[in-house]
């Protein structure tokens, strides 16, 4: 009898703590994908994606002291890693205010999204860069605390409150009504000369920057650091 032992090499598994919100999910999902060098289905990372809708409100529990979403996503890291993640990727911003927590919670390897972000605007010799994110990113200081040391200038919104109507025009699927409320963000940002555009928010990265000018969209950021860890 022939010996039909599997000498094939398997890449490490992703998880992805997805939810936040679904639709931001599915677009990671897709730039993944998309990404992916791949000539054949076997060519593409296994993926285990945990699209829990359910995870309470990030913005409220941190900035009103609602009901934290710590305890979900722990169980979520948990269930992932039972079914054999080896590295672990949170396509949420604003979760990120919890990524010391949750990184300590698994033996898999959770990307940090934010850190990677600034190194890739660092490496593209940018001086300042207009950051479209949640109140509740800036308010706590998520990207503030990560690029402390940077020599790139974050510049936030003059209007924080027309970029969160925009962020939940997008959840209610309102997508038009989204797009005009954020060029005008954008428009205003770019009034104050930044170098270059962050999309600090994964559902912000469904819509369209519609001017000239570099953008760093930290869902594509986190795609690439995907692809790097799964197949190093």
């Amino acid at each position: 009898m022939s010996d039909d032992t599997d000498n094939t090499q398997f890449d490490r598994v992703l998880g992805v703590l997805g939810g936040m919100g679904p639709e931001a999910t599915v677009d990671f999902m897709d730039k993944l994908v998309t990404a992916t060098p791949a000539e054949v289905d076997q060519d593409h990372i296994e993926t285990v994606v945990y699209n829990d809708p359910k995870i309470p409100d990030r913005n409220q529990a941190i900035l009103e002291g609602a009901e934290s979403p710590l305890p979900r996503l722990k169980r979520n890291v948990n269930r992932l890693e039972e079914l054999g993640v080896d590295v672990l990727a949170l396509p949420c911003n604003t979760a990120h205010y919890y990524f010391e927590d949750l990184a300590s919670e698994s033996d898999a390897a959770l990307i940090n999204m934010i850190s990677r972000t600034r190194e890739v605007i660092e490496e593209m010799g940018i001086e300042s860069a207009g950051l479209l994110a949640t109140e509740t990113v800036m308010e706590a200081g998520v990207y503030d605390d990560e690029f402390a040391e940077s020599p790139v200038d974050l510049v936030e919104p003059a209007d924080r409150d027309a970029l969160m109507s925009c962020i939940y025009d997008i959840k209610r699927k309102n997508h038009q009504q989204a797009q005009d409320s954020y060029d005008e963000v954008i428009r205003q940002l770019m009034e104050r000369e930044v170098s270059c555009l962050i999309v600090g928010c994964t559902d912000l990265a469904l819509l369209e920057v519609e001017f000239d000018i570099p953008v760093v969209d930290t869902t594509s950021v986190l795609v690439d650091a995907c692809i790097d860890r799964t197949r190093a």
